[in-house]
């Protein structure tokens, strides 16, 4: 009989609060125990931990302590991206597996540290990726796989959000990041490109830029091209101050051109196929869409779960998504340089002192 975990829980506000605690560990309570909640503002930690019903003696300000303190199976991590690295230097001290909230890292270098770190010590860590696991994504990506329409040819990933008022885009400081559209928002997107063409990224070559009228600092809008290993290629549109034709989070568009027809998702969540009759006319089709779990989220725990329980690696393992990451830094430097990028080059290597 597999016995009830213990989670350290990292983090008590904002997107914890809001979703972690809300809405996927109470589906979990048969299975879980938060064992220890850790938060920097003592208001916000006390006040979640009511909600959990957790005993203030497991109610931490100190990550370091809260490990040192419990005995956690294994660990959640949703803090701010730049405290990420240090979460999971403690965490592999500890020998506790990791799941954590998107990114791995909002800079390069803590990405790399990460990685090899983790598979240094062959610790089991998984990054979210929720939005694979809505139901109109997973039923295009069905369509896809069973070769209804063929090879695909080329994605067409379309993201578009009214952030131009100063601070609308709640997130961290995103508006003040030099990149805050590919840094903070991309990986979604990149990631559902990898997902849907089954294939690594080999290059990029890329833009981004900040218009006018912006009130960001850094760079808001881009446009990429990428060619993935196995052939696709994939074009991505973000718009951080889209003053029309919204396609903002989970409303993203995406367009797949194949060897036999064409199929699209747009933000109304309908699944279309289209394709040419044997007269050659337009036919259009609307398949239905596939159930969904109540949450990307709870999809992804179930899946960690039974794999701390000795079942098979998530999808959105660290050896998967660290080639989404690399997406992000590979089109970032693309920006820079004005240059094709090899995104191959920016894994990092596991032969490394740590």
């Amino acid at each position: 009989m597999k016995h009830k975990k213990n989670v350290l829980l990292l983090g008590a506000g904002g997107w914890s609060r809001e979703h972690w605690i809300a809405n996927v560990i109470p589906s979990f309570t048969d299975e879980l125990t938060i064992c220890g909640l850790v938060d920097k503002n003592k208001e916000i930690l006390n006040d979640s931990g009511k909600v959990l019903k957790i005993d203030k003696k497991h109610l931490f300000t100190s990550i370091e302590l809260a490990f040192k303190s419990t005995r956690p199976d294994f660990c959640i991590v949703v803090l701010p991206p730049h405290v990420h690295s240090t979460a999971y230097e403690i965490a592999a001290k500890n020998n506790v597996p990791i799941l954590s909230e998107k990114p791995i890292s909002d800079n390069y270098e803590d990405c790399q540290k990460t990685y090899q770190l983790i598979k240094a010590k062959k610790l089991k860590m998984a990054v979210i990726q929720n939005y694979r696991y809505e139901g109109p994504i997973m039923t295009l990506k069905k369509i896809l796989d069973s070769g209804e329409l063929g090879k695909i040819d080329y994605i067409v990933a379309r993201y578009a959000s009214d952030y131009r008022k100063a601070k609308s885009w709640d997130v961290g400081s995103v508006y003040d990041m030099k990149e805050p559209l590919l840094l903070e928002g991309s990986i979604h997107h990149l990631d559902m490109i990898r997902y849907l063409s089954n294939s690594n990224c080999k290059t990029v070559q890329g833009i981004s830029w900040n218009p006018k009228w912006s009130t960001f600092t850094g760079n808001s809008s881009t446009l990429s091209l990428f060619l993935m290993e196995n052939g696709v290629k994939a074009i991505y549109e973000g718009n951080s101050n889209e003053a029309g034709n919204i396609n903002r989070w989970h409303q993203e568009y995406y367009r797949v051109e194949c060897e036999k027809g064409s199929i699209t998702v747009n933000r109304d969540k309908t699944v279309r196929i289209y394709t040419r009759d044997s007269n050659g006319l337009p036919t259009i089709r609307i398949p239905p869409i596939l159930s969904a779990p109540p949450s990307g989220h709870h999809k992804i725990l179930r899946d960690f779960i039974d794999w701390i329980d000795g079942g098979k690696e998530p999808e959105t393992s660290l050896n998967d998504n660290i080639q989404s990451a690399m997406m992000v830094f590979a089109a970032i430097d693309s920006n820079e340089k004005s240059a094709t990028i090899n995104v191959q080059t920016f894994l990092p290597t596991t032969n490394k002192k740590i």
